[in-house]
């Protein structure tokens, strides 16, 4: 039971804890390989401080399955627009509102 349990695949529709990533971050669920298959982060309205958010942004590149990400009601502006790039341009979708990003950053 443990082995099929194991089964990375059987992951990706996780839904992962908001508290826990509210608090520690994904640092932790990223020590078990079968978190990066989970297909959709939904950071929503968390209160997340900018040096936990640029961190969590910099692991979404890692998580090979990642498909969408909500960072609703984030403020954006003080992360690297070339580190929002690069995570966000592999992604399929990114739902982002409340961010005061603009054109220009």
């Amino acid at each position: 039971m443990y082995s099929l349990a194991s089964t990375a695949g059987l992951w990706r529709k996780v839904i992962l804890s908001r508290p826990v990533i509210e608090e520690r971050g994904l640092t932790e669920l990223m020590s078990y390989p079968r978190y990066s298959l989970v297909e959709r982060l939904d950071l929503y309205q968390l209160e997340i401080s900018q040096p936990r958010l640029r961190n969590i942004i910099e692991q979404t590149m890692s998580m090979e399955g990642l498909r969408k990400i909500s960072l609703y009601e984030h403020v954006l502006t003080n992360i690297p627009a070339d580190l929002l790039a690069r995570a966000f341009s592999r992604l399929e979708e990114v739902v982002v509102g409340g961010t005061y990003l603009n054109k220009n950053s």
